[in-house]
């Protein structure tokens, strides 16, 4: 095996902590310049940056993730699959979590009418 192969295996055989994860996924919004827009949110909702950015599932800090990824796919038309990839997350969990939060868009809107 040359070293190039070993040091391939080693990569994929060596998980990511959870603060190399928020560097890598806060690198990934600036190079797509929406860091300030998802900072707005974490702001909003009263959670720190790196907890939205990471992979806690307190629930306040969920409902600050979700409602980061809406505004993205909302505003700047960001899709399911994008968002997954930016967040590192699986495009399922974006889908759900979109369709979850129009669900209740939808009931709030009905309530009040």
């Amino acid at each position: 095996m040359t070293a190039a192969q070993m040091a391939a295996v080693a990569a994929v055989a060596t998980p990511e902590t959870p603060e190399e994860r928020v560097v890598r996924v806060r690198a990934a919004l600036e190079r797509w310049g929406i860091l300030g827009v998802v900072a707005e949110v974490a702001l909003a909702h009263e959670v720190a940056l790196d907890e939205l950015l990471g992979r806690t599932r307190i629930a306040t800090v969920v409902r600050a993730r979700h409602a980061a990824w809406s505004r993205l796919y909302r505003e700047l038309f960001w899709s399911g699959p994008q968002l997954a990839s930016v967040f590192a997350v699986d495009d399922s969990s974006v889908s759900k979590a979109l369709v979850r939060l129009a669900a209740a868009e939808v009931s709030d809107a009905t309530a009040a009418a």
